[in-house]
């Protein structure tokens, strides 16, 4: 039975090509390219039994799969946005597809997928979605499961300055730690765009292993033969399966008003202290990239401290960020700790210093992004 065409608007959409009978003709290619790089990282298609598409646009890996399904294997598709999906439900009858919002959570269960296909995905995404998104996909995929994810890499950059030149309305670029780099435009620079064609993002091998810290890194494939050249990493989760623990709540746990919670950021606007709440399962990572919001050249620490119910676990320690470099905005440092194992209830303080201070006053104006234990 032939496949059905998607219309073209819908295709020039996902692959700015409108050609149908070049959406048919590339099963075949996608359905090699896919098995052989999974081959070459000593994976086997056919033992994954629950597998999403994640970004599933008008269903080219479902259709290209469709064959290849064997028995107790099963596909589930999202998009964010809503005529893609409706497509595909109407189209694709071996595979349960839903619409999704822009930010997680997704409709499935903890631990649901031994396989999450994300093609182009994080490619439209700006950077603080880029790591919410990981932490979900996490969540979602069973211990041993497996991300196959492309991304915009490093020689995409400079086709992302001709197009700030040309015709972006907002761009970003950040430097992530001592080497990752983040570069993002918006072609409307609306919020509604993100996820979707008028947003592009690239960013560096760096910035990626930093992106899936709680992944282990199975293979990576520069250039490789899939949506344009883009970079492939193939990453699974560990075995130990422990969630990722993100801070619990969204606001009770900032001490007072001058502290705030914005999504996965804390921010700290009057040289105050943050304190965040977390329940750990044996963790052994605390990660969390700080932001200075404006620029400075003083030398500055990182004081941590992490407490349970019944004392310290880690007393107060001093990280340094920066040695008299300028810093501001556009720079993530990135903490990485190691933490004796614990399970129940801690809470992180957290405050930036200027390097010598004896005092608790921490410096104005700091972010803590993303702050997590893995």
């Amino acid at each position: 039975m032939p496949h059905p065409n998607p219309p073209k608007h819908l295709l020039h959409r996902v692959s700015g090509n409108l050609s149908q009978a070049d959406f048919l003709n590339s099963f075949e290619h996608l359905r090699y390219a896919i098995k052989t790089y999974l081959t070459e990282a000593g994976l086997d298609f056919s033992r994954f039994a629950d597998i999403l598409d994640f970004g599933c646009g008008v269903g080219r890996f479902a259709f290209a799969f469709e064959s290849e399904f064997r028995n107790g294997q099963r596909l589930w598709g999202c998009d964010v946005f809503e005529e893609c999906a409706r497509w595909c439900r109407d189209h694709i009858d071996f595979a349960e597809i839903r619409h999704t919002n822009l930010e997680p959570p997704l409709p499935y269960s903890d631990e649901q997928f031994d396989l999450v296909y994300a093609l182009s995905v994080f490619t439209h995404l700006r950077l603080d979605l880029q790591f919410t998104w990981v932490w979900e996909l996490h969540r979602l995929l069973r211990p041993g499961g497996i991300v196959f994810a492309t991304f915009h890499g490093r020689l995409f950059m400079p086709l992302l300055y001709q197009i700030v030149l040309n015709t972006a309305r907002k761009q970003a670029l950040y430097s992530v730690g001592n080497e990752g780099l983040f570069a993002y435009v918006s072609s409307s620079g609306e919020p509604g765009d993100e996820g979707q064609v008028g947003v592009a993002s690239a960013q560096t091998m760096e910035f990626i292993k930093e992106q899936f810290s709680a992944f282990e890194l199975l293979r990576a494939f520069p250039q490789s033969d899939l949506a344009g050249e883009q970079d492939l990493y193939i990453f699974r989760k560990p075995d130990h399966g422990r969630p990722i623990a993100a801070p619990l709540t969204h606001g009770s746990h900032t001490p007072t008003k001058e502290c705030s919670w914005i999504g996965k950021i804390a921010r700290s606007s009057n040289f105050t202290p943050v304190s965040l709440r977390f329940t750990l399962q044996r963790h052994r990572w605390f990660r969390v990239y700080p932001r200075i919001l404006v620029p400075t050249i003083l030398p500055l620490n990182c004081q941590i401290e992490i407490r349970a119910i019944d004392g310290p676990l880690l007393s107060k320690q001093c990280v340094a960020l920066n040695n008299q470099r300028l810093f501001g905005p556009s720079h993530y440092f990135v903490i990485d700790l190691e933490v004796p194992e614990y399970d129940g209830e801690v809470i992180v303080n957290l405050v930036c210093l200027p390097r010598g201070s004896s005092s608790d006053l921490g410096v104005q104006n700091v972010e803590w992004n993303f702050p997590n234990f893995t």
